[in-house]
Order: structure tokens, then C-alpha cells, then sequence
């Protein structure tokens, strides 16, 4: 598990490094998030996130003022239910689309994950290898953001339990 951590802090390290192209200044976000799943599991789980969101040089013009861009959006999750814990590692990309200057934004992303217990309570999420796909939308106000994502996790059935889990998340994050 402690490896797993640290090639998760090494790897953000080295994305940190790296020069932003689509605008003068990198941009990254560091926050938490927190939240439960809905209904559709045996257990009740709770989950807290310390995530990294880099942006990314790829952006494409929709109209004049709506630009589509990227991003990195990494994230170290812990899970708990019915007193058992895992740590999720899950790295991966996002679409987003700021309006109203930069103050809301929507969007949505893909994540491959590696949950390292995966079963919990008489949850069995098949195997260690997940993918996570969320959409949702964040307020920014200055440097401050507060975000909601929908989160489903799954591992799109290669093993031959895909139990799946559904968090809804809020965020709270600070640029530099």
C-alpha cells in the first residue's frame, strides 16, 4: 500500500514540473472530497478524496466565448463501510467547460483506478483494477472552488463480479 502512495506522490510530482502550454501560468488544483454512495450497494459507504487537478495544454473553441479544455485529475480515495477501510489511487483525464468568466464549470472525466481491497463488507467489486467516469460542476470564487461530482466505479466487467459503486461527492479546492 505504501508503494502505491508513493508512486502516486512521485508521479504528481513529475506532472507538477512540466510547463502548461495553453496559457501563460500552470494552473493546479489541490482539494478534498467527500461523500456516500446511493442505493444500489449491500453496504453504506462513505468515501474522502485528496485530489490534483493539473490543467493540460489541449483546448478546442466552441464559440467565441465557450472553450472546451483538459486536464489531469488524480485522486487517493478512502472508502469505509461497516468499519472496513480501502485506499483507491485513480488517475486520469477530464473535459471541462468554463462560462460566466471562469466562475462555474461543468465537467466530465474518466479515471483508471487501482482499489486495493476490493471487497468490503459483502460488497465484492471483483478485482483491483477499476475505472471511475464522473460528471458534475464546480463554482469557483477567487482561488477557492466548491464542486459536486456524480462517480460510478466499476471495472466494466473484466472480472465477473462488476458490483459497482455510485458516490456523490462534494469538493473543496484551492488553485495556484
Amino acid at each position: 500500500m505504501v508503494f502505491f502512495v508513493r508512486v502516486f506522490l512521485v508521479w504528481a510530482f513529475l506532472l507538477s514540473s512540466t510547463a502548461g502550454y495553453a496559457s501563460e501560468k500552470t494552473v493546479f488544483e489541490l482539494g478534498v472530497r467527500g461523500g456516500v454512495n446511493d442505493n444500489r450497494n449491500y453496504e453504506e459507504f462513505t468515501a474522502g478524496e485528496i485530489y490534483l487537478l493539473k490543467d493540460l495544454p489541449w483546448q478546442i473553441s466552441l464559440t467565441k466565448s465557450a472553450i472546451l479544455r483538459t486536464r489531469l485529475d488524480a485522486g487517493v480515495t478512502v472508502l469505509e463501510a461497516v468499519g472496513e477501510h480501502s485506499v483507491m489511487l485513480a488517475i486520469g483525464g477530464d473535459l471541462f467547460l468554463p462560462i460566466l468568466d471562469d466562475r462555474l464549470e461543468f465537467e466530465v472525466g474518466f479515471r483508471p483506478a487501482f482499489l486495493h481491497d476490493y471487497k468490503i463488507g459483502d460488497d465484492d467489486f471483483g478485482g483491483n483494477l477499476q475505472f471511475t467516469s464522473h460528471a458534475g460542476m464546480t463554482l469557483r470564487w477567487h482561488e477557492m472552488s466548491l464542486s459536486y461530482r456524480l462517480q460510478h466505479t466499476s471495472n466494466a466487467s473484466i472480472y465477473e463480479q462488476n458490483k459497482g459503486l455510485n458516490l456523490h461527492l462534494i469538493g473543496l479546492g484551492v488553485r495556484f
